[in-house]
């Protein structure tokens, strides 16, 4: 016997082992929680053999009824690339910001006098235009991927 095969022999009685033990304290487990005496034996009725599960198969009218919300996945889809890209083009804009505050300052509430706090602001987008441009070029290719999917949608909804 090679070294390689006696390697691989010994690999597997102790994944074997493994699985006896793990097969016994599951069992115990059984025992305490069904309250049974831990030195009945206990034997399982079903065998711990290996077998293929079975694929399901897909009937032609389950797949009909899901390409409808298929497609409407799609249009939501691109509403959503839409709204994104807007936001993109949005952030080009400057934008203005007014805030103000009141309060009562003073030791106590008979000497307080209020205070009022006024602040504006303006932002303006300088060095953020390459930033800006890749979204709205990745929105746009996001929009053309997602109309492709419409168009096929569109033609396996017709052909059904």
């Amino acid at each position: 016997m090679t070294p390689a095969r006696n390697v691989e022999l010994q690999n597997e009685k102790q994944v074997l082992i493994q699985a006896e033990n793990d097969r016994d304290s599951s069992l115990f487990i059984l025992s305490r929680l069904l309250n049974l005496d831990p030195r009945q034996k206990i034997e399982l009725a079903d065998s711990l053999g290996f077998f293929d599960t079975p694929q399901p198969e897909m009937e032609p009218t389950l797949m009909r009824r899901w390409r409808p919300v298929r497609r409407k996945s799609v249009e939501q889809q691109i509403k959503a690339a839409q709204r994104d890209k807007q936001a993109s083009q949005a952030e080009r804009l400057p934008s203005l910001r007014f805030d103000g505050n009141w309060a009562y300052q003073g030791i106590s509430s008979t000497t307080g006098i209020p205070v009022y706090t006024y602040q504006a602001g303006v932002v303006m987008p300088l060095f953020t235009g390459g930033r800006i441009r890749a979204e709205i070029v990745k929105a746009d290719l996001q929009l053309k991927s997602l109309a492709e999917q419409k168009r096929i949608c569109a033609i396996r909804l017709r052909w059904m």
